[in-house]
């Protein structure tokens, strides 16, 4: 048996609740992953959905594998025909070859821009598999149909990159659901991967804010519901746009260096900002992996590119 499936040794809870009619939210918890989500932003350590008992919308991270093989063992009136990735991080995508052990006529399917790094995954940051657990290399397909159908409902793919460049959502136009992976996460989360592009996100944003919603249901447990789903995105959206127009302003006045910029941009007095050279608390205990930079290289690049 794999190691994923008995590290970490305080077990893994599985919460499941029904948000909406027919679509069921996993909450993947313990201890100490709340421990770690409280510094990571305030949202759930992993979450995935399961849309009418036949398709899975993300899967969680590997470590995950043990409380989810037993749930699944326990739980036999799923049939999943579909395992859709919302985009190509590892607490999303990290117990798919799990999923379709239990259901071998799934298919495994994702944007074909992130195909190439769920395939075949890079070597992570250590602290990236001592969170999320081993990178599984999975036999993805590329998403290509406009619109997913269970007996129940359509949901309706939409291309939103911007958190990466091959990320996704669901659309349930009938009931008003959007499922939003990572498109939303928090208001104002700014420390990103490498390939976060900030433009890209701003204009996925206005695209899903032209969306009639009543249900935003987050790939990290958050659920927004009427009024707060316009109101939310809206307020990530003009977040992302001020960092952009601070960016461009400091740009347009001559050169000037990335430090400086960072120094600009995020100028309030604060004890993280101080100690961690403006690139938010996540840079400094990942390495930088995750940085304030990123996002401002991001606006850079598609002021340079205008």
């Amino acid at each position: 048996m794999r190691f994923s499936y008995w590290f970490p040794i305080i077990p893994l809870n599985i919460k499941v609740e029904e948000i909406v009619d027919g679509i069921e939210l996993f909450r993947i918890d313990n201890f100490a992953t709340k421990i770690l989500s409280k510094f990571a932003g305030n949202y759930e350590y992993a979450t995935f959905y399961i849309i009418d008992k036949s398709v899975m919308f993300d899967t969680g991270f590997a470590w995950s594998a043990r409380s989810l093989k037993k749930y699944f063992n326990e739980n036999k009136n799923y049939s999943i025909e579909k395992i859709v990735i919302s985009h190509a991080h590892e607490d999303h995508y990290g117990n798919a070859v799990l999923m379709q052990d239990f259901f071998p006529d799934a298919k495994v399917l994702a944007h074909k821009k992130a195909i190439k790094e769920i395939k075949y995954p890079k070597q992570k940051s250590f602290y990236r598999y001592f969170i999320f657990g081993p990178d599984i290399p999975i036999d993805v397909e590329i998403l290509e149909d406009k619109t997913i159908s269970t007996n129940h409902r359509d949901l309706e793919v939409v291309f939103t990159p911007g958190h990466t460049p091959g990320h996704i959502v669901l659309y349930d136009k009938q009931n008003r659901v959007l499922l939003s992976g990572d498109l939303f996460i928090s208001e104002d989360v700014d420390t990103q991967l490498h390939e976060v592009n900030g433009m890209d996100w701003i204009r996925s944003l206005e695209d899903i804010l032209r969306l009639d919603l009543d249900y935003i249901l987050d790939g990290h447990g958050k659920i927004l519901k009427s009024n707060e789903c316009q109101n939310s995105l809206c307020r990530k959206m003009e977040y992302l746009k001020v960092i952009n127009m601070k960016v461009v302003s400091e740009i347009e006045k001559g050169p000037i260096s990335e430090k400086e910029l960072l120094v600009s941009v995020f100028n309030d007095s604060s004890l993280v900002n101080k100690y961690t050279m403006r690139e938010g608390w996540m840079s400094a205990i990942t390495g930088g992996d995750f940085s304030r930079s990123h996002l401002v290289r991001s606006f850079i690049k598609s002021y340079l590119d205008r």
